[in-house]
């Protein structure tokens, strides 16, 4: 039993469905994780902070899995593999501290790298698939990079640097473009390669090779996408009043966790509410807080944003009318419990349309 915190953590940190046996063992897992006797992994929520009494499928993959994996990108799998392994409390402080600061390190290295492929991007928004490549990138970061690009452009993204003689890259897709497949348009120029539907690896045995490659993959991406629409949607399971999303309706909806891939978190919309608060929280702002409130009806509730504050922070004002989708969770502060609303995403609505959709019903 006392093994299933690593389960727990494996299978989150590798993607894998949280479905079927997956879920059940993670459920578990996660029960074990918050009671571990690992000493690694207790110093290391002592370093970063982590909550491990309330520990879910998010802290194993937004702060426990970045700060194992780190090691294996910037520096050794097994500075990971003595933390989790350690009996020894004085190694087990020194392996978490270390592992935090990897950690660090590797956000500000894909930040930096980001700067320049952003750039690329930009240049090339309009082809269908994206390429950007950095010299003296970090291997161990490349993935991330094209993760945030193709996040950020909708668009399957192959990011490489090069590495002694040859050229490693690491490619993310979306859904309905197999972008394993794309490489073998290309796979003359490959010394290696493979991956998944949305992921994958690769290496270009010469650097003077990376372009005609892309040209390859590129038109194999034009012709497969030509008629594709490549606007990203976003599933909500209902429509729903701000009244309607209360504390009661959040706690059923804990019953369907460890939320995760094959099993996400339920998303709900909520239409023509009015702004009656704005604020920003984080580092230079990065966090957007808004107070909401339907009309003719007293409920206030509060929106959290997190890292959208300098997107829409400088486009929405107090009074507007917005639709908003979001994510619904328990807040527990100083014993108790509240709503906790997460915007998803949103939109401004303006009043005449609000009385259309009133005279007509919604459009949708």
């Amino acid at each position: 039993m006392w093994l299933l915190d690593i389960v727990a953590i494996g299978l989150v940190a590798d993607i894998m469905p949280l479905i079927d046996e997956n879920r059940t063992l993670v459920n578990y897992g996660l029960l074990v994780l918050s009671k571990t006797r690992r000493l690694g992994l207790n110093k290391l929520a002592e370093v970063a902070n982590i909550d491990m009494d309330n520990a879910d499928s998010f802290t194993i993959g937004y702060q426990i899995a970045p700060r194992i994996n780190a090691a294996g990108r910037l520096s050794h799998g097994r500075e990971a593999f003595k933390l989790l392994t350690t009996d020894n409390e004085s190694e087990a402080e020194d392996l978490a501290w270390q592992l935090n600061e990897i950690n660090g390190l590797r956000r500000k290295v894909t930040d930096e790298a980001l700067v320049v492929a952003k750039e690329q991007a930009e240049q090339q928004k309009d082809n269908p698939m994206l390429f950007v490549f950095g010299e003296g990138w970090q291997p161990g970061v490349v993935g991330l990079i094209a993760g945030r690009i193709c996040e950020a452009y909708h668009k399957p993204t192959l990011a490489m640097t090069t590495v002694n003689d040859n050229v490693v890259g690491s490619g993310r897709s979306i859904p309905g473009f197999n972008v394993t497949d794309s490489l073998y348009a290309g796979q003359e120029y490959l010394a290696r390669f493979g991956g998944h539907p949305q992921a994958c690896g690769f290496t270009v045995a010469d650097p003077d090779n990376r372009e005609p490659f892309q040209e390859k993959v590129l038109q194999y991406a034009v012709d497969k996408l030509k008629e594709a629409d490549l606007t990203p949607l976003v599933e909500i399971e209902a429509q729903l009043t701000l009244s309607e999303a209360d504390l009661r309706v959040a706690k059923q909806l804990q019953k369907f966790r460890p939320f995760g891939q094959g099993n996400p978190r339920p998303q709900f919309l909520i239409k023509g509410v009015q702004i009656t608060a704005l604020d920003f929280m984080g580092d230079s702002g990065k966090h957007l807080r808004l107070m909401i409130k339907e009309a003719n009806r007293p409920i206030v509730r509060k929106l959290i944003g997190f890292n959208i504050g300098r997107t829409w922070g400088e486009m929405l004002r107090v009074g507007d009318l917005i639709d908003v989708i979001v994510e619904m969770g328990v807040n527990v502060w100083k014993g108790r419990e509240s709503v906790e609303l997460k915007i998803v995403d949103l939109r401004t609505v303006k009043a005449d349309e609000k009385i259309k959709e009133a005279a007509t019903g919604p459009s949708y």
